[in-house]
């Protein structure tokens, strides 16, 4: 009879096991869900203020590629988006009008190297949103 008791044992730490493993991964996937949106959403208010957003694979050498080939497939890239895969690492604004309204977008931005303002004025308020622009690269 004591033989029998462990074997239930087993299967409750088996299925609590997975649980926790699936709930890891439902957590990881969240919080990359999250992090994607965001860097979306700051991107295409960027996009809509005139200026141009480059992810990893469309930057190098800190140039933009003039040949960017996406790493991941096609399908893929639309039914989650760009933004899922790769990070936005620089931002275009030169000549933008919209300066007020783009510059707080960027803080959505943490992978952000580059950031290229020529020939945009700016006034006290964008540059106060340039200062709390903050990246782990740096």
């Amino acid at each position: 009879m004591t033989d029998e008791q462990p074997q239930p044992r087993k299967i409750l730490r088996a299925v609590i096991g997975v649980l926790l493993i699936a709930g890891m991964a439902c957590g990881y996937w969240s919080m990359g869900r999250q992090r994607s949106a965001k860097q979306n959403k700051a991107s295409e208010r960027l996009e809509q203020c005139g200026g141009r957003v480059y992810l990893e694979y469309e930057w190098r050498d800190g140039a933009p590629d003039p040949q960017p080939i996406p790493p991941t497939q096609t399908w893929a890239r639309r039914t989650f988006g760009d933004t899922w895969f790769d990070r936005v690492v620089a931002v275009d604004l030169t000549n933008v009008q919209r300066i007020d309204e783009a510059m707080p977008m960027l803080r959505w931005l943490p992978y952000l190297e580059s950031v290229n303002a020529r020939s945009t004025p700016m006034g006290d308020e964008a540059m106060r949103s340039l200062e709390k622009v903050t990246s782990p690269a740096r």
